[in-house]
């Protein structure tokens, strides 16, 4: 069974994911298993000249 979570609960988790990257660094892989499709979660303060350059135009973080 898939596992549901009201948009409140998801909002939490999505925060302190993104507060724990931002402290480290670091990077999260969110994978589909079933599709194998993914997202990538960073630390953009670490890597904004590089992303502004990947997608083209410029952004706040």
């Amino acid at each position: 069974m898939i596992e549901t979570v009201t948009v409140s609960t998801a909002k939490m988790y999505l925060n302190k994911i993104v507060r724990e990257l931002d402290r480290t660094d670091g990077a999260l892989v969110i994978r589909n298993m079933r599709t194998n499709d993914c997202v990538v979660v960073l630390a953009a303060h670490k890597w904004h000249s590089e992303l502004e350059t990947l997608l083209g135009e410029a952004f706040d973080c």
